[in-house]
């Protein structure tokens, strides 16, 4: 519990979110700034939002549309899609793109393994990406990292000029 106290306290002096995957206690016993839910039934995000309060929760939903949606009208803060769900890339683009058109709960897209899934990702509507595990894992994960960021900061800027 200390480096979880400590972690929360740092994170706070750089003004970045901290999320526990699968452990409300731990959120609120930590003072993290929220939860995510791997996968979660409707009863368990709707006791999970009533528990948290305030305090953040995403839900990972796979490739499931009926799945994001039930998790959006329990309360969950974001929602989670995943690329590994879909049968194809050109299907987790299309899933980004109804979801960022039609919904309100913002969405993150992931695992990213590489800049330019990122930047498609951001292209086609999603709130956020996710990076892949190895991005954190390469030998220099920091320009791995800034590589995807270029992309992500690419494709918002198209986005944006497009839709003016």
């Amino acid at each position: 519990m200390v480096s979880m106290n400590r972690l929360s306290k740092e994170r706070q002096a750089q003004i970045v979110a901290c999320l526990v995957e699968g452990d409300a206690a731990l959120v609120l016993e930590a003072g993290v700034d929220g939860l995510h839910l791997a996968a979660a039934g409707p009863a368990t995000i709707s006791a999970t939002r009533t528990r948290l309060g305030s305090l953040s929760l995403g839900v990972g939903c796979g490739g499931s549309r009926h799945d994001a949606m039930v998790a959006a009208e329990q309360g969950a803060d974001y929602i989670l899609l995943e690329r590994d769900a879909a049968t194809a890339d050109d299907e987790f683009l299309a899933l980004v793109e109804w979801w960022s058109e039609l919904m309100t709960v913002p969405l993150v897209a992931g695992s990213a393994t590489t800049p330019a899934s990122a930047g498609a990702w951001a292209l086609a509507g999603a709130d956020f990406v996710a990076l892949d595990p190895a991005c954190w894992a390469a030998g220099d994960p920091v320009a791995a990292i800034a590589a995807h960021q270029r992309a992500i900061d690419q494709a918002t800027a198209e986005r944006a000029r497009l839709a003016s």
